[in-house]
């Protein structure tokens, strides 16, 4: 859960309960996104990019996929605000912002749309990615997941949670790659698992995706972004 706190005033998501009950905390809070908040703004959908309405009434057509990515735009408006940004140029900054480094970039392959977010990952925004491809109203769904490192001893609950997901998801091709997604397969046994990078990229090389829209998404560290040139 995101706190923020700059200049020794603080501000608050107050759409998430736990933040919100721990409001009293602080002197002066300044929440977002609701009507009654000292900034609001709503959610219009992310297909794949998100749409923002702000509380000018100023529609954003964003370039960051998902709707994850809500309460960063929120909370980016939000501070704006207070320090007395004009409300035109921060929103005119927010929809020419244009996401780089594997960080939920589009990418456009021949006929596919990649999703690429290989920069970095954890249970929680490889779920959010996750239910956001889901959401989409795209055809041919496609997951390529590597690693989540870090955990520790959480790794392989963490990793079988999201063979899981994906499970119930039911994707029309779901690839997993690396020596802890091996958990992810006893949930989802239907998926195609490589422990090596390369034998998941000679695959992706021989039969090749087509119309698809992929979601790319792994720890930094296992270097997964290289599949986008097999796609």
């Amino acid at each position: 859960h995101h706190l923020i706190q700059t200049k020794g005033q603080v501000f608050i998501n107050s759409q998430n309960h736990i933040l919100a009950n721990m409001a009293k905390r602080f002197t002066n809070p300044l929440f977002y996104p609701a009507g009654s908040d000292y900034y609001y703004c709503e959610l219009l959908g992310a297909d794949p990019f998100l749409k923002v309405r702000t509380e000018s009434g100023r529609e954003i057509n964003t370039q960051l996929v998902g709707d994850y990515n809500f309460e960063n735009v929120a909370a980016a408006l939000c501070i704006g605000k207070y320090f007395g940004v004009d409300a035109h140029q921060a929103i005119d900054a927010i929809a020419m912002y244009v996401p780089g480094n594997m960080r939920s970039q589009v990418v456009k392959r021949g006929n596919n749309t990649i999703i690429l977010d290989a920069y970095n990952a954890n249970p929680s925004s490889m779920e959010a990615a996750i239910n956001n491809l889901s959401s989409m109203k795209a055809n041919n769904k496609v997951v390529i997941l590597g690693d989540m490192f870090e955990l520790e001893e959480e790794a392989e609950a963490e990793h079988m949670a999201i063979g899981k997901l994906l499970a119930d998801k039911k994707f029309k091709s779901v690839y997993l790659c690396g020596k802890l997604m091996k958990a992810a397969v006893t949930e989802i046994p239907s998926a195609h698992y490589f422990e090596k990078k390369e034998d998941l990229l000679k695959v992706l090389q021989q039969n090749p995706l087509s119309n698809a829209t992929i979601l790319v998404k792994a720890s930094r560290g296992i270097g997964l972004e290289s599949v986008v040139e097999f796609l």
